[in-house]
């Protein structure tokens, strides 16, 4: 349609949006009730109110977007070893060696492919009707699912969850939510898409029912439905063009080694309170105790690290922050003090 080839080369000169890359750091939210938004995270959904932060770090809630791996020798292997195993008593008798030696030599041939698109594919806009997967940034894990669980509140869907199983990887396909867009046109930062799976045609990313929890309160569920009603949106949290190993950004782990002290800035927890300390140790063999997470005063605002705004740092293993308190005080997990 005419719309539509409008459309297709977007964004426009005159036009704000900034189009989705593959290897963009990205957050995947949706709107529900009045005022709630709920962010993608490795735990389900945690639900933000209008008038409350979120209670989770960077790091819980951001995901890269990458290529889809071509699975298709493995699940072939797959399923000639589930046939051996449930053959009797697990015999090899009638079992084609010879087969699956090939097979791993094609699978060792798909991985050296599967990455050399990756590569290839970096920095490139999306459009709708490509396939993706999404990795969460934290785990490094691909968002998965589960067909032996069954999902807590429908029965009928399938449940979602991370995984570093090659097989197990949920390839989703970019559904514009509005006639508006079709497929061939560019997605960009802030459109309404729906995340249709690729191995299971018309089942979607859905968000279902939720339960309040202590640490981070309310997480909704998520999984493969056939209810399309959940509608998504992607918001840059640092885009692959801007990426350097030699800038500090928003979700980085890093050390702070005093150069007077000696030592790198470290914390401890005895389970009632934390305290930070200097500590020595070999740079080159870096312990979990002295490594923080550098966080924007808001959870969802990523980016080049801006100093000049203020940051916090957040410890990777007790997660609480530095915070300066009056003596006698500990700190606690939020960022009350001065930063």
């Amino acid at each position: 349609s005419i719309l539509s080839e409008v459309v297709k080369n977007r964004p426009d000169e005159g036009d704000r949006a900034k189009p989705l890359c593959y290897g963009d750091i990205v957050l995947l939210s949706c709107s529900f009730g009045q005022n709630k938004i709920a962010y993608l995270s490795e735990d389900g959904c945690v639900v933000k109110d209008d008038d409350e932060s979120l209670k989770v770090s960077s790091r819980d809630i951001t995901f890269e977007v990458c290529t889809a791996q071509d699975s298709r020798t493995l699940n072939e292997i797959t399923d000639l070893l589930r046939k051996r195993n449930s053959s009797e008593k697990g015999s090899d008798d009638g079992f084609d060696s010879a087969q699956l030696e090939r097979l791993k030599k094609s699978r060792q041939i798909e991985v050296r492919a599967n990455e050399a698109y990756s590569k290839q594919m970096k920095g490139k806009p999306l459009t709708y009707g490509d396939f993706i997967q999404l990795k969460h940034t934290k785990r490094q894990s691909f968002l998965g699912i589960d067909v032996s669980v069954a999902p807590h509140f429908d029965s009928d869907a399938k449940r979602i969850y991370l995984t570093s199983e090659a097989g197990a990887c949920v390839r989703f396909k970019i559904v514009p939510r509005f006639n508006c867009l079709c497929e061939g046109n560019t997605v960009c930062f802030g459109d309404n898409i729906c995340l249709m799976s690729a191995d299971h045609p018309k089942e979607y990313l859905h968000l279902s029912s939720g339960n309040r929890t202590e640490d981070i309160g309310l997480v909704h569920e998520v999984d493969l439905s056939r209810d399309r009603s959940t509608v998504w949106s992607v918001e840059c949290f640092y885009s692959y063009d801007a990426s350097s190993e030699l800038t500090v950004k928003t979700g980085d782990v890093v050390r702070l080694f005093h150069s007077a002290g000696h030592g790198y800035l470290a914390a401890y927890s005895d389970g009632r309170s934390t305290t930070a300390h200097f500590e020595r140790c070999d740079a080159e063999a870096p312990m979990s105790s002295t490594m923080w997470v550098v966080e924007d005063e808001t959870v969802t605002s990523g980016g080049a690290l801006r100093p000049a705004r203020g940051f916090a740092l957040l410890h990777l293993v007790t997660q609480t922050f530095l915070v300066i308190t009056p003596d006698g005080i500990p700190p606690k997990r939020d960022r009350q003090g001065s930063p």
